[in-house]
């Protein structure tokens, strides 16, 4: 099915009629929109991924902490969307490949990058290719000042591809997580932070996770379908951090990069 009548089918879905009609749609094999090439995106966006919708609800009731010096990986244009009293905007990414990325590291090998610079940090659809997690989320709440923001979202289920997916910053990227609540509660306990440093927000359905996995936009949800949200069954969890004033733990032991080469059988 074409892009074109993707859109349109959205643009009419919340008649009921309608609806009924689209539903037996999603019996098929594979997402709508989807690539199996090595390097390319896996599910191109029909619309605004629902993961996307979920994130930006989050950072609207957040907006507020995204101020002074603000730091974003990859690109600055979230900050600046959802900023409120933003001073300054700067980029993190592997590679400099804009004037916005003033720093260019490795965010789970960044003992040489400033600590304490910043007054808000937002890592977005970030975590599920890090396979030293541990180490770059401690690197995430070091870069901050005491008392900053870290604003960290992370998927509980999507599609992946073991091949890699080229994101643009000289090679290709694996994916090595999915995450429940209690996963990412431990990941931050590990780095020394207490419970009443940081808030985990849940996002999602049973029917959301159907509609994210067959790659259906937002936009073809009704807003009741897209927001009302089961803890049983999320899609996305997004965290805001505070770090504290006394925080001071040693930085977690490195871990070696895991293997690409995968082979995986059909059943």
């Amino acid at each position: 099915m074409g892009k074109k009548l993707i859109r349109i089918l959205c643009r009419l879905s919340r008649l009921p009629l309608l609806r009924s009609l689209v539903m037996p749609l999603l019996r098929r094999k594979r997402p709508f929109g989807s690539r199996l090439s090595q390097g390319d995106e896996l599910l191109p966006s029909l619309g605004t991924p629902i993961v996307r919708a979920y994130w930006h609800h989050f950072l609207e009731k957040h907006r507020a902490d995204i101020r002074g010096l603000g730091l974003e990986i990859g690109t600055t244009k979230t900050l600046r969307r959802f900023a409120g009293d933003l001073d300054e905007a700067h980029a993190l990414d592997l590679i400099a490949h804009s004037p916005e990325v003033k720093i260019t590291a490795d965010l789970m090998r960044a003992e040489a990058v400033e600590g304490e610079r910043y007054d808000c940090f937002i890592n977005q659809f970030t975590t599920h290719i890090l396979h030293d997690l541990p180490s770059a989320l401690y690197h995430s709440v070091r870069l901050l000042k005491p008392g900053g923001i870290l604003l960290i979202n992370f998927i509980c289920v999507t599609a992946i591809t073991y091949q890699g997916v080229n994101m643009g910053t000289g090679g290709l990227q694996n994916h090595h997580w999915f995450f429940t609540p209690l996963h990412v509660q431990h990941l931050f306990e590990q780095i020394g932070l207490s419970r009443s440093d940081f808030s985990i927000t849940s996002y999602g359905s049973a029917f959301a996770k159907v509609a994210w996995t067959m790659n259906l936009p937002a936009e073809f949800l009704s807003h009741r379908e897209l927001h009302q949200h089961d803890p049983m069954q999320p899609v996305l969890l997004c965290v805001r951090v505070r770090r504290p004033s006394d925080w001071s733990p040693p930085c977690p032991a490195p871990s070696d990069a895991w293997s690409t080469e995968v082979q995986i059988e059909r059943p």
